[in-house]
């Protein structure tokens, strides 16, 4: 499946996909931020490979956010 979210005004494309086994695994790609893909393995339902994959994005983004402005 595909979801869209949007963070801080960052795009994220959520793809999650099913394993033989039941497991999820899930891959999540900043459209604002070209090449930055985070990706998440290994989740028992598919929600909670969407939501950990949707985490991983928010801390790249936050992340970089922070390497732009330095640290108060």
């Amino acid at each position: 499946m595909k979801y869209e979210e949007t963070y801080m005004g960052h795009r994220i494309r959520v793809v999650t996909t099913r394993f033989a086994n039941g497991t999820w695994s899930s891959t999540a790609e900043l459209l604002d931020m070209p090449g930055v893909i985070v990706e998440s393995t290994a989740c028992p339902s598919e929600e909670e490979a969407r939501r950990a994959a949707i985490s991983a994005a928010m801390e790249e983004v936050d992340r970089c956010v922070r390497s732009r402005i330095g640290k108060p």
